[in-house]
């Protein structure tokens, strides 16, 4: 292996460089000196010629096996293909030679290849023009994030792999799921490049609102899924939505096959508008309208428990878990406000929650406090909830009025006690893609800064793990 031979290689210096310090070197003098300069030859051309290796096992497939980059960087490209030959043809005389001397310190490349430079300074030409290419295909996959901004938030060896696939949408779906985080695949219509439905990654499957043909650069076809996934999203809230009372509830869950995003969505709006309704009641002098209203949740939440309890498909039981620990807190919410014999709708308890409504030209609004906010509508698929507390609505609070006042937030407290799982869940909650970033003092101000191009420009949250372990020097940039 390489690394036993830059071991011997550096051993070798070393006892070289003992000679030299010795005083009785005079007499072989001239031959440490040469052998020093042999070694060193040695050195400088190994570590070009691992680099090289490195830079050549990473561009070969991009520049000669993929036909689509080929196209779009036709000189880098030729430019690779030229130096390709030059470093096989080098690589196959060399081959035949034990002597690594023989190699790099005489003239051996030179009358091999009947080329007018050394070995040390083939490599450097070599190692130019690959370098060249990696900066040019560098800036050609910023250019392809530009137009579409989650590709900032996948590897380059995704996205290469995406963009030298980008004509078989087939071969780009499993990628999906790195693109939207609850989306394993669109399904393609057989014979065809047209998208027919989404797939989370629970295997439920919703039927797209329209068809659309993914033709074209891979960029442009890619923002059309996620504009097709947005519209899905609100028109199956909005039919969910209208539905809603021409059935009993359970009958409403269970029957319409609705995904789980709309029977959630759907469900809180209603009970946004009971509550209010409720509330409406209590200020024209019915006193018992909270406690009606109580009764009826816990019905409603009977009726599902009751449900539960049957046997049903893994799918089925993972919306219902989630209706459930909506429908528990839903019902305390309305506890706690006739504990405190709240009189209006304007008592903290219920100003502090999510409440979800159907407004006609913005669509499904979650209003908190004082904070409204326009669903995203961004697909979350059966990922369940966590189990919300006083706790998770005073983190929601802060975070959304971080966000009013166009903040960040910063929850803090103990490890494992679900800081980034309750960002992640208001993220949801909103319909907002949230990526979360593991934080490192590997991180520079580059590699920030794509995180943060890639998070205005899709309007996505970030989550930051660990914030603290970034270098000041690298956050004050």
């Amino acid at each position: 292996p390489i690394d036993d031979i830059v071991e011997v290689l550096e051993e070798h210096l070393n006892i070289l460089q003992t000679m030299q310090s010795n005083r009785f070197v005079e007499y072989f003098a001239e031959q440490v000196n040469k052998w020093q300069n042999y070694l060193g030859m040695v050195e400088s051309s190994m570590v070009k010629w691992m680099d090289i290796q490195k830079m050549w096992k990473n561009l070969y497939p991009i520049f000669i096996e993929s036909a689509d980059i080929r196209e779009q960087l036709r000189e880098d490209a030729n430019a690779f293909q030229v130096a390709d030959d030059l470093y096989r043809t080098a690589m196959s005389k060399v081959h035949t030679e034990s002597s690594v001397i023989k190699v790099c310190c005489t003239d051996f490349v030179k009358r091999m290849l009947q080329r007018d430079d050394d070995f040390e300074t083939l490599l450097s030409t070599i190692d130019d023009t690959l370098t060249t290419c990696q900066k040019k295909l560098t800036e050609y996959l910023e250019g392809k994030k530009k137009l579409f901004a989650r590709f900032f938030f996948i590897s380059n060896t995704d996205l290469i792999d995406i963009l030298s696939k980008g004509s078989d949408p087939v071969a780009v779906m499993r990628h999906m799921s790195k693109i939207v985080d609850s989306v394993k695949t669109y399904t393609i219509k057989e014979g065809t490049k047209i998208a027919t439905q989404i797939i989370s990654i629970q295997d439920e499957v919703v039927p797209a609102c329209n068809e659309f043909e993914c033709e074209g650069p891979v960029e442009d076809w890619l923002n059309g899924c996620i504009d097709l996934m947005f519209k899905t999203v609100r028109a199956s809230i909005l039919e969910g939505h209208t539905t809603y009372v021409e059935s009993p509830r359970i009958q409403w869950v269970m029957e319409k096959g609705y995904p789980g995003q709309t029977i959630i969505v759907s469900s809180r709006i209603w009970f946004t508008t009971e509550a209010e309704q409720a509330f409406a009641q209590l200020e024209d002098g019915n006193e018992s309208a909270l406690k009606d209203f109580l009764r009826s949740q816990a019905t409603q939440l009977g009726n599902l428990i009751d449900i539960v309890l049957q046997k049903l498909s893994s799918n089925a039981r993972k919306m219902l878990v989630h209706l459930i620990t909506i429908d528990v807190h839903a019902r305390d919410v309305v506890g706690w406000m006739i504990d405190e014999k709240a009189e209006s709708r304007d008592t903290f308890t219920w100003q502090s929650q999510l409440r979800y409504s159907w407004d006609e030209k913005r669509g499904s609004v979650i209003d908190i406090c004082d904070a409204s906010f326009v669903n995203g509508y961004e697909y979350i698929g059966l990922c369940g909830c966590l189990v919300i507390t006083k706790l998770t609505d005073r983190c929601y609070i802060t975070l959304s009025q971080a966000l009013r006042l166009v903040k960040g937030g910063a929850p803090a407290g103990p490890a494992g006690t679900g800081k980034t799982e309750t960002t992640k869940d208001l993220a949801r909650n909103l319909g907002i893609a949230c990526y979360v970033f593991n934080c490192s003092d590997q991180m520079d101000y580059l590699s920030l800064g794509q995180i943060f191009k890639g998070l205005s420009m899709s309007g996505s949250w970030g989550c930051f793990d660990e914030f603290n372990r970034i270098p000041i020097q690298v956050l004050s940039v």
